[in-house]
C-alpha cells in the first residue's frame, strides 16, 4: 500500500485530524458548524432520556444495532448470509468476499442518499414492500446480485421491478 495512504488510514492520523477539527470548532473557525459546549450536558441528558424511554433503565446494552447490514436483513431474511454462503460455495476466497461486501455496502449506501419518503420496493422473492433505507438496501442487494453495477454486463436475470421509482 502507498505509504501516504497507509498513513492517512492510521489511527494516529485519524486522531490528529480529529484533534485539528476539534480545535477549529472550539475556536469557532468551522464554516458550517458551531460548537456549543455549554449545551453538551443537555444533549447528553436528552439522548440518555430517549434511550431510557425506549429501552428502559439500565438497558443501554439492549439497543439494537442500526446500519446497512440490518437494512439488508429486513423482515428477518438473512440475505447477506445467503450471499456469503453462495460465494463460499463457489470457492470465493475471504479476501474477495470482503471486496465484494465493500462494493455492495458502498453502492447501497450511496444510493440511499435522498431516496425520500415515498420510494418503496416490492421484493419479488417475499412479496413484501419495503420503504426508505430498508427498501433501498434490499433493492440494491438484488441489483448487485444481478450484476447491475458491474463494469461488464453479466448474464443476470434482469433488475427486479421497484415501485415508486
Amino acid at each position: 500500500m502507498d505509504p501516504q495512504v497507509q498513513h492517512l488510514l492510521s489511527l494516529s492520523c485519524i486522531r490528529s485530524r480529529s484533534q485539528t477539527v476539534a480545535l477549529l470548532a472550539e475556536s469557532n473557525q468551522l464554516s458550517h458548524f458551531t460548537l456549543h459546549l455549554d449545551k453538551l450536558d443537555s444533549a447528553v441528558d436528552f439522548v440518555a432520556a430517549t434511550i431510557t424511554r425506549d429501552f428502559g433503565p439500565d438497558k443501554f446494552h439492549a439497543i439494537p444495532p442500526h446500519g446497512r447490514w440490518q437494512h439488508f436483513e429486513v423482515g428477518g431474511v438473512p440475505r447477506v448470509e445467503r450471499l456469503l454462503e453462495a460465494w463460499r460455495r463457489d470457492g470465493v476466497d475471504e479476501k474477495e468476499v470482503t471486496r465484494r461486501l465493500v462494493d455492495l455496502f458502498f453502492v447501497s449506501v450511496l444510493l440511499d442518499a435522498g431516496a425520500g419518503d415515498e420510494w418503496r420496493y416490492k421484493e419479488l422473492e417475499t412479496g413484501e414492500v419495503y420503504e426508505r433505507s430498508e427498501g433501498i438496501a434490499v433493492a440494491s442487494l438484488h441489483m448487485f446480485e444481478e450484476l447491475a453495477f458491474a463494469a461488464v454486463e453479466g448474464e443476470g436475470k434482469g433488475v427486479p421491478v421497484a415501485d415508486g421509482m
